[in-house]
């Protein structure tokens, strides 16, 4: 079913991510323009983020390396989720804890490796269930907790479908070599039969030259 719904949405790719990259960046301009200071510095740069990533895949030249996604974007991850359940124990405000939605958006597009993308969502899962065990009544809490299980199976479904693209890439990659390994030794064969004909012509053509000429020569 995840490899049909992956063909299917094939020839949209592109194009949902320039869109998603456009929305994105608009978020980030107005989030750093009109929100305020403690939502700007953290919702802002996010956003930016999260569109030069969209750009990037939707040009095919993605921005991360292992050693990037290693060392950076898990601990940045990680930091973001403990900095929204510091936020959720401490202050008690939901609102504030909306960029750790974004973090899962940014690592379903971001890491390839399944156990730092799912490491990340169980931390997630794990820190939020314990900060929301005590039961808030307040509507907000209700709001986000509804939010952050919509963007985690979005980020989930972006994650995988995008390993669905990056494999059937290397898959053509793959393809396209052997395909030319391929025509280079069938050119090479076809060199080589072409030389040993033209080698037996010749030795062909000299035989005869020599037959011809014993026989016009008296004994």
């Amino acid at each position: 079913m995840l490899s049909w719904a992956q063909g299917a949405m094939a020839p949209y790719h592109r194009p949902i991510l320039l869109v998603s990259g456009l929305v994105y960046l608009a978020f980030g301009i107005l989030h750093s323009v009109t929100a305020p200071a403690g939502i700007a510095v953290t919702m802002g740069p996010i956003a930016l983020v999260s569109s030069a990533l969209c750009f990037s895949l939707a040009a095919a030249q993605p921005l991360y390396t292992p050693w990037l996604q290693r060392n950076v974007l898990l601990p940045v991850g990680v930091i973001i989720v403990l900095n929204s359940v510091a936020h959720l124990l401490i202050q008690g405000e939901p609102q504030l804890t909306t960029n750790v939605t974004i973090a899962l958006l940014i690592c379903g597009i971001f890491l390839f490796r399944l156990q730092h993308f799912y490491g990340l969502v169980a931390l997630s899962a794990a820190a939020f269930a314990a900060a929301l065990s005590n039961g808030r009544p307040d509507p907000a809490w209700e709001h986000f907790t509804y939010h952050f299980a919509e963007c985690l199976i979005v980020a989930i479904i972006a994650f995988h479908v995008k390993r669905g693209i990056s494999s059937a890439v290397v898959r053509h990659q793959n393809a396209a070599i052997a395909a030319a390994a391929e025509a280079t030794a069938q050119a090479e064969k076809a060199a080589q039969a072409a030389t040993r004909a033209e080698r037996a012509a010749n030795a062909k053509a000299e035989f005869l030259a020599n037959m011809s000429h014993e026989i016009r020569t008296p004994m």
